[in-house]
Protein backbone atom coordinates (compact mmCIF):
# COMPACT_ATOMS: atom_id res chain seq x y z
CA UNK A 1 0.00 0.00 0.00
CA UNK A 2 1.02 3.59 -0.47
CA UNK A 3 0.14 4.40 3.15
CA UNK A 4 -2.69 4.40 5.69
CA UNK A 5 -4.28 1.64 7.68
CA UNK A 6 -5.74 -1.72 6.73
CA UNK A 7 -8.48 -3.47 8.70
CA UNK A 8 -9.41 -7.11 8.13
CA UNK A 9 -12.77 -8.53 9.17
CA UNK A 10 -13.66 -12.21 8.96
CA UNK A 11 -17.24 -12.90 7.89
CA UNK A 12 -18.44 -15.91 9.85
CA UNK A 13 -16.46 -18.85 11.19
CA UNK A 14 -15.26 -21.85 9.15
CA UNK A 15 -17.99 -24.44 8.64
CA UNK A 16 -15.78 -27.29 9.90
CA UNK A 17 -12.51 -27.81 11.73
CA UNK A 18 -9.47 -29.57 10.19
CA UNK A 19 -9.51 -32.07 13.07
CA UNK A 20 -12.73 -33.82 14.05
CA UNK A 21 -13.80 -34.57 17.61
CA UNK A 22 -13.31 -38.29 16.94
CA UNK A 23 -9.76 -37.75 15.66
CA UNK A 24 -8.89 -35.67 18.70
CA UNK A 25 -10.27 -38.29 21.09
CA UNK A 26 -8.30 -41.03 19.35
CA UNK A 27 -5.15 -38.93 19.76
CA UNK A 28 -5.98 -38.46 23.44
CA UNK A 29 -6.76 -42.19 23.78
CA UNK A 30 -10.16 -41.45 25.29
CA UNK A 31 -13.00 -43.94 25.32
CA UNK A 32 -16.61 -42.77 25.31
CA UNK A 33 -18.29 -43.53 28.63
CA UNK A 34 -21.78 -42.11 28.06
CA UNK A 35 -24.39 -43.92 25.98
CA UNK A 36 -27.54 -42.06 24.91
CA UNK A 37 -30.48 -43.96 23.47
CA UNK A 38 -32.34 -42.15 20.69
CA UNK A 39 -35.83 -43.36 19.88
CA UNK A 40 -36.60 -43.42 16.17
CA UNK A 41 -39.75 -41.69 14.93
CA UNK A 42 -40.66 -44.88 13.09
CA UNK A 43 -41.06 -47.74 15.63
CA UNK A 44 -39.88 -50.25 13.00
CA UNK A 45 -36.48 -48.54 12.85
CA UNK A 46 -35.77 -49.33 16.50
CA UNK A 47 -33.35 -47.37 18.65
CA UNK A 48 -30.05 -45.67 17.98
CA UNK A 49 -27.29 -45.46 20.59
CA UNK A 50 -24.97 -42.47 20.53
CA UNK A 51 -21.83 -42.53 22.65
CA UNK A 52 -19.97 -39.53 24.03
CA UNK A 53 -17.33 -38.49 26.54
CA UNK A 54 -17.83 -36.04 29.45
CA UNK A 55 -15.10 -33.80 28.01
CA UNK A 56 -16.51 -33.60 24.46
CA UNK A 57 -17.41 -29.90 24.66
CA UNK A 58 -14.05 -29.05 26.23
CA UNK A 59 -12.20 -30.94 23.49
CA UNK A 60 -14.22 -29.11 20.81
CA UNK A 61 -13.04 -25.83 22.32
CA UNK A 62 -9.43 -27.07 22.25
CA UNK A 63 -9.81 -28.00 18.58
CA UNK A 64 -10.97 -24.50 17.68
CA UNK A 65 -8.28 -22.88 19.84
CA UNK A 66 -5.56 -25.02 18.22
CA UNK A 67 -6.73 -24.11 14.71
CA UNK A 68 -6.92 -20.41 15.59
CA UNK A 69 -3.44 -20.47 17.13
CA UNK A 70 -1.96 -22.32 14.15
CA UNK A 71 -3.53 -19.98 11.61
CA UNK A 72 -2.38 -16.91 13.53
CA UNK A 73 1.14 -18.33 13.88
CA UNK A 74 1.41 -19.07 10.15
CA UNK A 75 -0.52 -16.00 9.02
CA UNK A 76 -2.70 -18.28 6.88
CA UNK A 77 -6.28 -19.49 6.56
CA UNK A 78 -6.61 -23.26 6.62
CA UNK A 79 -10.36 -23.59 6.06
CA UNK A 80 -12.17 -21.53 3.40
CA UNK A 81 -13.72 -18.37 4.78
CA UNK A 82 -14.64 -14.88 3.55
CA UNK A 83 -12.60 -11.86 4.67
CA UNK A 84 -13.25 -8.17 4.09
CA UNK A 85 -10.30 -5.78 3.92
CA UNK A 86 -10.81 -2.04 4.39
CA UNK A 87 -8.00 0.22 3.15
CA UNK A 88 -7.45 3.94 3.58
CA UNK A 89 -6.05 4.37 0.05
CA UNK A 90 -5.82 2.61 -3.27
CA UNK A 91 -3.13 -0.04 -2.84
CA UNK A 92 0.14 -0.26 -4.67
CA UNK A 93 0.16 -3.32 -6.93
CA UNK A 94 0.52 -6.14 -6.35
CA UNK A 95 -1.35 -6.20 -3.02
CA UNK A 96 -0.69 -9.30 -0.89
CA UNK A 97 -3.88 -9.77 1.11
CA UNK A 98 -3.63 -11.18 4.61
CA UNK A 99 -4.46 -14.72 5.74
CA UNK A 100 -3.89 -16.45 2.39
CA UNK A 101 -3.88 -18.50 0.33
CA UNK A 102 -6.31 -16.20 -1.49
CA UNK A 103 -8.68 -18.19 -3.69
CA UNK A 104 -11.08 -15.61 -5.13
CA UNK A 105 -11.84 -11.90 -5.16
CA UNK A 106 -15.57 -11.66 -4.42
CA UNK A 107 -15.99 -7.90 -4.87
CA UNK A 108 -14.10 -4.60 -4.74
CA UNK A 109 -15.72 -1.26 -4.09
CA UNK A 110 -14.87 2.23 -2.92
CA UNK A 111 -16.72 4.59 -0.62
CA UNK A 112 -17.09 8.25 -1.50
CA UNK A 113 -16.78 11.11 1.02
CA UNK A 114 -20.60 11.16 1.06
CA UNK A 115 -20.69 7.52 2.18
CA UNK A 116 -21.86 6.06 -1.14
CA UNK A 117 -20.41 2.63 -1.96
CA UNK A 118 -19.54 2.09 -5.63
CA UNK A 119 -18.67 -1.34 -7.07
CA UNK A 120 -15.67 -1.78 -9.37
CA UNK A 121 -16.10 -4.01 -12.41
CA UNK A 122 -14.20 -7.34 -12.21
CA UNK A 123 -12.56 -6.48 -15.54
CA UNK A 124 -10.60 -3.75 -13.74
CA UNK A 125 -8.61 -6.12 -11.52
CA UNK A 126 -7.25 -9.65 -11.42
CA UNK A 127 -5.72 -12.19 -9.07
CA UNK A 128 -2.17 -13.28 -9.89
CA UNK A 129 -1.16 -16.98 -9.65
CA UNK A 130 0.50 -16.33 -6.29
CA UNK A 131 -2.70 -14.82 -4.89
CA UNK A 132 -1.80 -11.12 -5.13
CA UNK A 133 -4.39 -8.54 -6.17
CA UNK A 134 -3.59 -6.31 -9.15
CA UNK A 135 -5.49 -3.39 -10.69
CA UNK A 136 -5.44 -2.30 -14.34
CA UNK A 137 -5.78 1.27 -13.14
CA UNK A 138 -6.82 3.05 -9.99
CA UNK A 139 -10.06 5.03 -10.37
CA UNK A 140 -9.52 8.80 -10.23
CA UNK A 141 -12.12 9.36 -7.54
CA UNK A 142 -12.21 10.83 -4.07
CA UNK A 143 -12.36 8.35 -1.24
CA UNK A 144 -13.80 8.53 2.21
CA UNK A 145 -11.07 9.71 4.57
CA UNK A 146 -11.01 6.46 6.56
CA UNK A 147 -11.29 2.97 5.02
CA UNK A 148 -12.42 4.20 1.62
CA UNK A 149 -11.55 1.00 -0.29
CA UNK A 150 -13.27 -2.33 0.40
CA UNK A 151 -12.02 -5.72 -0.83
CA UNK A 152 -14.01 -8.90 -0.16
CA UNK A 153 -12.20 -12.15 -0.85
CA UNK A 154 -12.23 -15.88 -0.12
CA UNK A 155 -9.17 -17.46 1.39
CA UNK A 156 -8.01 -20.85 2.68
CA UNK A 157 -6.79 -24.20 1.40
CA UNK A 158 -10.33 -25.50 1.03
CA UNK A 159 -12.40 -27.80 3.21
CA UNK A 160 -11.00 -29.89 6.05
CA UNK A 161 -9.93 -32.72 3.71
CA UNK A 162 -7.28 -30.60 1.95
CA UNK A 163 -5.67 -28.94 4.97
CA UNK A 164 -2.00 -30.04 5.06
CA UNK A 165 -1.33 -32.99 7.37
CA UNK A 166 1.40 -31.06 9.21
CA UNK A 167 -1.23 -28.52 10.26
CA UNK A 168 -3.54 -31.25 11.54
CA UNK A 169 -0.70 -32.97 13.39
CA UNK A 170 0.34 -29.69 14.99
CA UNK A 171 -3.26 -29.22 16.13
CA UNK A 172 -3.31 -32.69 17.70
CA UNK A 173 -0.07 -31.97 19.57
CA UNK A 174 -1.50 -28.73 20.94
CA UNK A 175 -4.80 -30.38 21.87
CA UNK A 176 -2.98 -33.17 23.69
CA UNK A 177 -0.76 -30.73 25.56
CA UNK A 178 -3.60 -28.44 26.61
CA UNK A 179 -5.80 -31.37 27.61
CA UNK A 180 -3.14 -32.77 29.93
CA UNK A 181 -2.02 -29.36 31.23
CA UNK A 182 -5.16 -27.35 31.86
CA UNK A 183 -3.35 -24.62 33.74
CA UNK A 184 -0.37 -22.62 32.54
CA UNK A 185 1.62 -23.56 35.65
CA UNK A 186 1.63 -26.97 37.31
CA UNK A 187 2.59 -27.15 40.97
CA UNK A 188 5.86 -29.00 41.41
CA UNK A 189 6.85 -28.81 37.75
CA UNK A 190 10.09 -27.23 36.62
CA UNK A 191 9.95 -24.09 34.47
CA UNK A 192 10.91 -26.05 31.36
CA UNK A 193 8.54 -28.96 31.96
CA UNK A 194 5.39 -27.08 30.96
CA UNK A 195 5.09 -24.77 27.97
CA UNK A 196 2.02 -23.27 26.38
CA UNK A 197 2.80 -24.61 22.87
CA UNK A 198 4.73 -27.84 22.20
CA UNK A 199 7.98 -27.23 20.32
CA UNK A 200 7.10 -29.98 17.84
CA UNK A 201 3.90 -28.14 16.88
CA UNK A 202 5.86 -24.96 16.15
CA UNK A 203 8.39 -26.92 14.09
CA UNK A 204 5.60 -28.39 11.95
CA UNK A 205 4.10 -24.97 11.27
CA UNK A 206 7.23 -22.83 11.03
CA UNK A 207 8.28 -23.79 7.50
CA UNK A 208 5.36 -22.05 5.78
CA UNK A 209 4.95 -19.22 8.26
CA UNK A 210 4.10 -15.87 6.68
CA UNK A 211 6.04 -13.17 8.53
CA UNK A 212 4.72 -9.63 7.89
CA UNK A 213 7.35 -7.18 6.62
Amino acid sequence: MTGGDVMYLEIGAPEAEPVTLEEAKRHLRLVDTIATVIEAEDPEEGQAIITSHPDDDYIKNLITAAREWGEAFQGKSWIIRTITAYLDEWPACPLNLAMGPVKEIVAISYITPDGIEVDIAPSEYWLSPDGALCFKRQPAVQLRKKFGVKVVYKTGYGDASVVPMRCKQAMLLMIGHWYENREEVIVGATSTAVTQIPAAAEMLLYQEREIPI
